[in-house]
């Protein structure tokens, strides 16, 4: 999932200052594990490298004490127990008893303050074969893994081949691994609608088919968004309503959302609680999130809709950190989550035998495989390798532009919400001809002018500084002069 800000020189200076001055106390609680664990050469996974007689070599044997992994994701504690249950079980299996991997996992706040945080680590390090104590990072999106990969944090794992050949390289126009072995995507992600049928019945408003039925006048104050300068889920469905409409009329479109919405939650796993309370009628939401929030509140109550050939597939990827303390037991864990047995604990209900133990996790393999289980089996009926789409979401477009839009959206619609909102609530109900209206979602640039200004606000952060303050006072003025026009 795309990130909300490039890691620019400065960024990268102060998070590596914020790593060097919190380092010492990680330090200091990982003292006992790392006196146990010793700083000699890395090994396989459970074993030592014993001392050589004169003339021989050394012979790996087993030890007593468990191998540390440390992981940074996002994933919820469902992921996270369910992975490292079903890993534990083959890992045993494949090693023939060896000691258990003891996980460490470590959250770093949404897409962009991970990123920040690693790729500012990795700058501050003054050997370039050092690491900062982590192993692998589990989530995000290729925008994300793609930064940590230029930022010199990421290193190639070595699979094996047999995985590497039964991995897709892409879907939908989406490629789902790094040609250099530098991050894999791990399971696919689509994006939709979640909604509360009971207060649209309240409202006298139709099940949301279409993006575009967000924008209904009907719903002023009762949509949820999560904040796109900050989740990257937002900003994945916001970039396909602009490359499904084109750029003009989807920006039109994001306006119009915006002006209806009443919150952005800081988090996207936020939208679904919210639809689920009744605070909002619906929201924009990631595939898993909204179904593991129906299963839990019920399906009467709530419902989901993926927009028909307006969604996009994407990677939800692992990677590998360059220095990472245990990089074997790193790429054993990487095989587990891409080969059938880590892929069926995504889709297989709970205690299905080879699904997940407790939690179901509602989400789509990346593995084609993974979709032979039976159908009563499974908790997703959908194969995205079986179906059509006539939507593909161009990934190079997104990328170059993404440097703009996460400031250019909080420019248009955080900082100036409340004026937003007024000046939607003014306009809405005009014909979408009516000027007064076309003023107000009037696209801000050329899309040729987005892609040089994203360019530019990568380049140099003073001018992205000025970028954003200029941004924030144009928007404020067109919400003023529609509120002031007669």
């Amino acid at each position: 999932m795309p990130i909300s800000k490039p890691v620019t020189d400065a960024r990268r200076r102060r998070a590596g200052a914020a790593f060097r001055a919190g380092r010492w106390i990680a330090l200091a609680a990982l003292l006992p594990a790392l006196i146990l664990l010793g700083c000699g050469p890395r090994t396989e996974p459970g074993t030592s490298t014993a001392a050589a007689p004169t003339g021989g070599t050394a012979t790996p044997r087993p030890t007593a004490a468990a191998t540390r992994l440390v992981i940074v994701s996002p994933h919820n504690e469902f992921i996270r127990q369910e992975f490292e249950r079903g890993f534990q079980r083959w890992y045993a299996e494949r090693r023939g008893g060896a000691p258990a991997v003891e996980f460490e996992w470590q959250d770093r706040g949404g897409t962009y303050q991970m990123v920040e945080a690693i790729a500012g680590a990795y700058q501050a390090l003054d050997d370039k074969d050092d690491g900062m104590g982590v192993d692998l990072v589990w989530g995000g999106g290729i925008e994300a893994m793609e930064q940590l990969k230029a930022a010199g944090a990421t290193t190639a794992a070595a699979l094996p081949q047999p995985v590497l050949d039964s991995l897709p390289a892409e879907i939908a126009g989406v490629r789902l691994y790094d040609p250099d072995g530098h991050w894999y995507g791990a399971v696919l992600s689509s994006f939709g609608i979640i909604y509360n049928k009971e207060v649209l019945r309240t409202l006298g408003v139709a099940a949301p088919a279409t993006w575009s039925d967000l924008s209904n006048p009907a719903l002023f104050g009762h949509i949820v968004l999560a904040d796109p300068s900050k989740s990257g889920s937002a900003r994945v469905a916001f970039e396909v309503i602009l490359q499904k409409h084109g750029w003009a009329e989807g920006w039109a479109l994001l306006m119009e959302i915006a002006g209806n919405t009443r919150e952005f939650t800081d988090s996207a796993s936020n939208v679904p609680s919210e639809v689920a309370q009744g605070s909002a009628a619906a929201g924009m939401s990631i595939d898993f999130y909204a179904f593991s929030q129906i299963e839990s509140t019920g399906a009467e109550m709530l419902g989901y809709v993926s927009p028909v050939n307006a969604t996009a597939l994407t990677p939800d990827p692992i990677c590998m950190l360059r220095g990472g303390p245990n990089p074997a037991a790193a790429e054993a864990f990487m095989e587990f989550v891409l080969t059938k047995p880590g892929q069926s604990l995504w889709l297989l209900k709970p205690g299905t035998p080879g699904g997940p133990a407790e939690h179901g996790l509602w989400r789509m393999p990346i593995l084609p495989a993974a979709y032979e289980h039976p159908a009563d089996q499974r908790l997703i009926d959908f194969n995205p390798y079986a179906s059509e789409t006539t939507f593909n979401l161009d990934m190079d477009l997104s990328t170059r532009r993404s440097p703009l839009l996460g400031p250019l959206f909080m420019a248009a619609f955080l900082r100036n919400s409340e004026l937003l909102r007024q000046a939607w609530r003014k306009v809405m109900t005009l014909p979408a001809d009516a000027p007064l209206r076309r003023q107000f979602n009037a696209v801000p640039f050329s899309e040729e002018e987005a892609l040089d200004l994203a360019r530019r606000y990568q380049a140099s952060p003073r001018e992205a500084s000025q970028l954003e303050i200029d941004w924030q006072r144009r928007f404020r003025a067109r919400y003023e002069q529609v509120l002031n026009a007669e």
